[in-house]
């Protein structure tokens, strides 16, 4: 194996262990979310976007190399097996794609969600203030009306 070969086989192993980290922090973030009994949607699409991007620079990369191309060369029985690992990026890439996007909708959908939240929980303390505010009022009135002598 030439340098420049031996080189370009470990630049594609480099990318293959930050894939797998980044794989490895999704799951335990998703176990740790799943164990909490929630899942902060903003952070799981933020890191799902982060594997999509360096599975797509990975794919970029092999295919610009052509990698896989040259392994079919130099084992010509195995070029069927890389046309077909080539063919699969483009779909692992759009089955990705349709996550993020999932993931995008539903952290939009927590993000209104919250907002409505505290937008009703703002209107309930409002009315809960006046409703004290009343209460008081009515309670020093009470306190203050002059009973007089009712003999």
């Amino acid at each position: 194996m030439s340098k420049e070969e031996n080189d370009l086989t470990n630049k594609i192993k480099k990318q293959h262990d930050e894939i797998e980290d980044q794989l490895k922090n999704l799951q335990l973030f998703l176990k740790r979310q799943k164990e909490r009994g929630n899942v902060a949607m903003s952070e799981v699409l933020r890191q799902t976007e982060v594997l999509r991007d360096l599975i797509v620079r990975h794919f970029d990369y092999e295919e610009a190399q052509g990698k896989l191309e040259d392994f079919a060369k130099d084992a010509p029985q195995m070029k069927k097996a890389m046309d077909t690992l080539n063919r699969e990026h483009g779909r692992l890439i759009d089955e990705l794609a349709a996550i993020c996007a999932t993931t995008r909708k539903l952290a939009d959908l927590e993000e209104r969600g919250a907002a409505d939240l505290r937008s009703q929980f703002d209107a309930f303390l409002n009315r809960l203030h006046i409703h004290e505010t009343k209460e008081l009022d009515a309670i020093q009135k009470a306190y203050l009306t002059d009973v007089g002598s009712k003999d």
